[in-house]
């Protein structure tokens, strides 16, 4: 029965959704064979992906793939990463926010991230790879045409630590025609968002553009138990820029910049009197400021994409830069010293680095805890290739690529002592890191036969890594450290790594519209350095076996897929007491087994509905499972539609996500129980205007995101955002 109830419990959210908004006659129930005339010739929507570098059918790609179309992104309003995610089976997302802005855990098939280390699957837009995990959780998403989610191994085309896969996103392209569309948006804590984006041809045919903003001020949905002051506000301010030059009949250049810079609440996670209050909102343990952490994060992105074809084969060229550079003043008492929840006998809040008493600090005696981290990456990435153009029974792909990623990290922290707030830094933790990164790769698809497909691909990685240890942040003196072995003090320590990572793919159609697939595959992702510590890379083993098939007049798809993962030295890390106050950790043998289903029915064209489901059974060394990882997901989409009078139609848009219960820590610690959360968006909509009404959350479930040790006095607990709900104006032309 395990394995019934989450559906269920799935399908009573979405139907007590439906009887609150007054929707009649909807259906789960299957489309009888007969069709009236106004439904005949009725079909989904044929999904064209990029995943193999090829314009392909989604059903006809052997990998198991989630993608999001332009109009799923629209009718759903999604605009961040934690949207799609919700809607991906296996893939299982965490928003540590409460800490800071960028920081984000996710795990794809039972592999996740640890803290300052690469993120498990490849994120890449437009051809670019972004490097880090901040990279990632960028603000709000705009003018998307497409998004993939491919799950498994995906090195050879991808890259750069795909070692679960990769996630794909594809912005609209500028055509000769102008077009412009305006978003309005106002939602409870008073979030306040503007944005629009305008494309056309400058020059016809030779020279497209299109330029976008948004703009966001918010106030935030936390507030300090003690003194009501905000925590989570929000102020953005994104910009895009995109030139398509086509100079010559085969030779296409694609320019793309953007620059997000955002001012945002950081460290507002609540703190617990011990861990069994891991899930426990209810007895008022909210977090409590005596000030509001604040965190400043400027994101730059500049792109190339220069394409020239010959009669049979193109050489394309893909370059990237990125700089990120954030930095968070903030307090490491988890209480307020002014209105301490659990005082010590001299009354003051028990802190990071011993009691404060705030405003009725002595002289010589702690007023609050200080807090300054910086993070500055710089990063930049090339990619060569060239790839068949014939259509024919041979179809291949060779390149080569590089990543350059340069980065000082680390922070400052210690008391401010009364009477005068003078800052004294007991914990300076800087480090200097350098990693270069080359590899070459190749793929070869052979349609054997008009039915049988063989798929081979391959790449090489190499890596060098450095690490300097600093007592500050402007890097002018240098911790030595020990070599391994020698014993030796040296300033900079240095490491390398090699991989080869091959795959292995038969696929054959049954019929038109049944495909079967195979696959094995090497997945491999690299090492860094975690506050002076080596983290060594992790290798993967996969075993695939899958299926794509479409029925009903293709009214219905049904895709399933199960595999096997013998996964070598996980990374994760851990939160410590003392400075730096996070162990890096390896976890040597991880074995995964897993199933996923994902179908979409068009029951009629009113009505549709998307339903994903994923199963993992990973088990660690010991018999343990590892964090982050529900056994079993599940998420239902209901879209429907219909017509009012004038070209407008009314829209109801239903998101469902249901996870089973998951650890927070390594050795089955901190369990989080099973949890559903419903997002519903209702309005009204024509060719140009759209006006929604929206809740996140609907339920107003909470969750743990993110646990720590006993820290400061206390436990420290980081927690999904409540309830939020608001309208939405949308104006195309």
């Amino acid at each position: 029965m395990r394995s019934v109830e989450p559906s269920c419990r799935v399908a009573l959210h979405i139907g007590a959704a439906l009887c609150l908004t007054g929707v009649p006659a909807l259906s789960f129930a299957a489309p009888a064979t007969s069709q009236t005339d106004s439904e005949a010739g009725l079909q989904l929507e044929e999904v064209v992906v990029s995943s193999r570098k090829l314009e392909e059918r989604l059903q006809d790609v052997p990998d198991a793939i989630t993608a999001f179309t332009a109009a799923t992104i629209t009718n759903a309003g999604m605009d961040h990463f934690e949207d799609f995610a919700a809607r991906v089976p296996n893939l299982n997302f965490r928003d540590n926010s409460t800490f800071r802005g960028g920081q984000l855990f996710f795990t794809m098939r039972g592999i996740g991230n640890s803290q300052e280390g690469y993120p498990p699957v490849s994120y890449i837009v437009d051809g670019v790879p972004r490097d880090t995990t901040d990279s990632i959780d960028t603000g709000s998403l705009q003018n998307l045409e497409r998004v993939e989610v491919l799950r498994g191994p995906q090195s050879a085309l991808y890259g750069f630590n795909a070692i679960a896969g990769a996630i794909n996103i594809i912005t609209r392209r500028p055509e000769n025609d102008w077009g412009f569309e305006a978003r309005a948006l106002y939602g409870n804590g008073n979030d306040r968002r503007i944005g629009g984006t305008a494309s056309g041809a400058i020059i016809p045919d030779k020279l497209l553009a299109s330029v976008g903003v948004s703009y966001r001020d918010d106030d935030g949905l936390f507030q300090s138990a003690s003194n009501g002051i905000d925590l989570a506000f929000m102020r953005e301010k994104q910009a895009h820029a995109r030139l398509l030059i086509t100079p010559a009949e085969r030779l296409e250049i694609d320019l793309q910049g953007s620059f997000t810079k955002q001012n945002n609440g950081s460290v507002y996670q609540a703190k617990l009197p011990n861990p069994t209050y891991i899930d426990d909102f209810d007895s008022g343990l909210d977090a409590r400021r005596g000030f509001p952490g604040e965190q400043d994060r400027e994101l730059y992105h500049l792109d190339s994409r220069i394409r020239l074809d010959f009669d049979k084969f193109s050489l394309i060229s893909v370059t990237g830069y990125g700089h990120i550079n954030q930095s968070i003043v903030s307090s490491l008492c988890y209480d307020d010293p002014d209105d301490p929840a659990v005082p010590n006998a001299a009354g003051a809040a028990q802190c990071l680095f011993g009691p404060a008493f705030g405003s009725n600090a002595a002289p010589g005696t702690a007023i609050d805890d200080l807090y300054l981290s910086a993070d500055n990456f710089r990063t930049t990435t090339q990619d060569l290739r060239l790839a068949s153009r014939d259509d024919g029974a041979l179809q291949w792909t060779v390149g080569a690529s590089y990543l350059h990623r340069s980065a000082i990290e680390g922070f400052d922290g210690g008391p401010i002592l009364a009477p005068d707030r003078a800052f004294v830094n007991r914990s300076p933790t800087w480090n200097g890191k350098r990693d270069d990164w080359w590899g070459v790769y190749g793929q070869v698809i052979w349609k054997v036969t008009s039915r049988l497909e063989l798929t081979a691909n391959a790449r090489y990685d190499d890596e060098r890594y450095e690490n300097t240890t600093y007592t500050d942040r402007n890097e002018t003196t240098v911790i030595q450290v020990r070599a391994p072995g020698s014993g030796e003090l040296i300033d900079t320590q240095r490491e390398d790594a090699a991989a080869f990572q091959p795959k292995g793919q038969v696929s054959f159609h049954f019929t038109d519209d049944v495909m079967g697939y195979a696959s094995v595959s090497r997945g491999f992702r690299a090492g860094f350095f975690n506050t002076g510590k080596f983290q060594i890379p992790e290798h993967t083993t996969d075993y695939e076996l899958g299926t794509k098939t479409t029925w009903l007049d293709r009214r219905v798809t049904a895709d399933a897929a199960v595999f096997y993962i013998d996964y070598s030295d996980q990374q994760f890390s851990t939160v410590t007491t003392t400075p730096p106050f996070r162990v890096a950790n390896t976890i040597p043998k991880t074995r995964i087994h897993g199933a996923e289903l994902e179908t979409s029915f068009l029951v009629s064209r009113y009505l549709s509905f998307d339903v994903g489901m994923g199963w993992i059974d990973a088990e660690v060394g010991g018999g343990t499972h590892p964090p982050g990882v529900p056994e079993f997901n599940a998420s239902v989409g209901l879209d429907a539609n219909y017509p009012i009078a004038g070209g407008w139609k009314a829209r109801l848009h239903l998101d469902d996500r249901y996870n089973s219960s998951q650890y927070l820590g390594q050795g089955d610690i901190l369990q989080v129980p099973a949890k559903n959360f419903l997002d519903a968006r209702l309005g009204v909509e024509n060719d140009r205007y759209s006006v929604m009404a929206f809740t996140r959350n609907a339920f107003d479930v909470r969750e743990a995101q993110f646990g720590g040790v006993n820290f400061a006095g206390g436990f420290v607990r980081g927690a999904n955002a409540p309830r939020s709900y608001g309208v939405e104006l949308r104006a195309t032309y």
